[in-house]
């Protein structure tokens, strides 16, 4: 969803807050190269622990409210 979101031309300033795009996939995988840039590595952790954060939070809460007995 977020890779479709980042190609269509009027929506490029979501680009830096979705959590999986082209640019954010190339920086995940310089991990593995031997030659990384660090330079967006934070922002790229940031929006990954928001969207963790948001959607755990959203599960707990189902969790707590759901009756699992019936």
């Amino acid at each position: 969803m977020s890779r479709a979101l980042d190609n269509v031309p009027g929506l490029h300033a979501l680009g830096p807050w979705l959590p999986m795009t082209d640019s954010g996939t190339t920086l995940w995988v310089g991990w593995f190269l031997p030659s990384m840039d660090l330079g967006a590595v934070g922002h790229l952790a940031l929006i990954q622990l928001v969207y963790g954060t948001r959607f755990g939070v959203a599960a707990w809460v189902r969790f707590t409210r759901a009756d699992v007995l019936s």
